[in-house]
């Protein structure tokens, strides 16, 4: 990796780490092993559920030579995410429990709640800035802090290999060199208190598409309900860039870090994981009630 171990990461003129050079050098020689135009893809063998549901899980990926802008927003409306280089889905035959949600950035207001989450954060001296993506010695410090709190909570981590509760054994590091990648439409959004950098995310802005990847933030920040503020700044941010849909991933009732994302409305769900020459089927919570005709 590219050592910085700039302490003091408040300044708005920090420059990014060249961030192909963070790529880990597998991406770099398995993207150079696909033909210019080609992808790979396939599924996961099914495996522990990583939100410790009882039904075994799988994941379907696809890793392509290039990220064209269009055809990833394309695969965005099918359910398809970013880690990195490579795009997934879950692929389990049993289970249907996670489901793509994406919010209206366009008709969202917030809620009387949400409302005075933004004015807390705002008495507290949060801010943010949104340039190009940094890796660096304080935001794995505080990735770690992070994971370490929701290791707390929840009793394990939800990771692709399964859940566990080794702190140690989850790669923080290359796991941001993974959400920040090496792509152009890629933001960072900074939040800091004072000079104090607290918290970051990793978007993606492909309009009509404007996709949330991931979120680290200092446990301390936490009283001040970070989740739901970025959360927030994040949507508004996708209404004034123009895009109409905002994705932060999955939803799923049954595993807290994910449940709550139904909370910001008007939402759609996705039926199902259509392929690429399928249209996707979006439907409110009112239509997926509707009784069939």
């Amino acid at each position: 990796m590219t050592d910085r171990r700039d302490a003091a990461v408040w300044d708005s003129g920090e420059t990014a780490t060249a961030v192909e050079e963070a790529v880990p050098q597998t991406y770099r020689e398995i993207r150079a092993a696909i033909p210019p135009g080609g992808e790979i893809v396939g599924d996961t063998p099914l495996d522990e559920c990583f939100y410790r549901l009882p039904q075994r899980a799988g994941i379907g990926y696809r890793l392509a030579r290039d990220l064209d802008v269009e055809a990833y927003s394309e695969r965005v409306r099918r359910g398809w995410y970013r880690v990195g280089e490579f795009l997934f889905r879950p692929a389990c035959p049993a289970c249907v429990r996670c489901r793509p949600i994406r919010v209206d950035a366009r008709r969202f207001r917030p809620t009387k709640s949400q409302r005075r989450c933004l004015r807390r954060n705002g008495r507290a001296g949060v801010r943010v800035e949104v340039g190009r993506p940094i890796v660096n010695e304080t935001r794995i410090r505080i990735a770690r802090a992070h994971a370490a709190a929701k290791l707390d909570d929840y009793g394990f981590l939800a990771g692709f290999g399964g859940a566990t509760t080794d702190l140690d054994g989850v790669d923080l590091i290359e796991g941001l060199f993974d959400a920040a990648g090496r792509h152009e439409f890629t933001r960072e959004f900074r939040y800091y208190r004072g000079r104090n950098l607290i918290g970051f995310a990793y978007c993606d802005v492909v309009p009509p598409a404007f996709v949330g990847l991931s979120f680290y933030y200092d446990p301390e920040w936490r009283s001040l309900g970070p989740g739901t503020f970025s959360m927030l700044r994040e949507i508004m941010a996708a209404a004034e860039a123009g895009c109409e849909f905002y994705y932060p991933g999955w939803w799923n009732a049954e595993y807290g870090p994910l449940a709550y994302k139904t909370r910001f409305r008007p939402y759609e769900l996705l039926t199902g994981f259509p392929d690429d020459h399928v249209e996707p089927r979006w439907f409110t919570p009112e239509e997926c009630l509707k009784p069939e005709p």
